[in-house]
């Protein structure tokens, strides 16, 4: 009973850490996304971090417009919709840690903007890949099942590993009996997916 109790003051420091933690995230970064008038939108950061990025895909998951970011710079830009097709438009922020996703529904009368975070700032798997290694990091606060799996091209499944209720997940896959070639890490958290794409040489 006293280590149950333990385990629980345990889990509890470390749930209060990872909010410490992404609050000093939220401060170092704050992203704004506003319509701007009937057809564009405006997309502001007071200090950017590393690997910042701005996408736009169309409602199937095509990018029609990538932007890599200036590390810490203010960063604003307009983006116009009126030459766009009717339609859906994804607009996210995202880099390593977090994503933010806003859609984008644009018809003959204008557009409208949906901000479609469940939370402000989600964050994602951290995957670091050093020499012949391949490394996964993520917290996991609403401790889901997690399960970490990796493809080769053909979809064939060559290790998975599951996790069961476990608030931090650190995991390292030894790349080197692999051939030569590219490989998927699939990270599925509860109902999220993540891909990220290994390149062995």
């Amino acid at each position: 009973m006293k280590m149950n109790k333990t385990i629980f003051n345990m889990k509890s420091l470390l749930t209060v850490f990872i909010f410490i933690a992404s609050m000093s995230v939220q401060a170092a970064e704050e992203v704004k996304v506003a319509k701007n008038n009937k057809y564009s939108v405006v997309i502001e950061a007071d200090q950017t971090m590393k690997g910042d990025e701005v996408i736009i895909r169309n409602q199937i998951g095509k990018i029609l417009y990538r932007e890599a970011l200036e590390v810490n710079k203010s960063y604003k830009k307009i983006f116009q919709f009126s030459l766009f097709d009717n339609g859906v438009y994804i607009i996210s922020f995202e880099n390593d840690y977090k994503s933010e996703y806003y859609n984008v529904i644009k018809n003959d009368n204008g557009i409208k903007l949906l901000d479609i975070n469940n939370a402000k700032f989600t964050f994602k798997p951290v995957v670091r890949k050093d020499d012949q290694l391949a490394h996964v990091f993520l917290t996991n606060e609403s401790l889901q099942e997690v399960k970490l799996k990796i493809l080769d091209q053909s979809g064939e499944k060559l290790s998975s590993i599951r996790f069961d209720e476990e608030l931090i997940i650190k995991r390292s896959f030894d790349l080197s009996k692999l051939p030569s070639g590219k490989y998927n890490l699939i990270i599925e958290v509860g109902e999220k997916s993540f891909t990220r794409v290994l390149n062995v040489q």
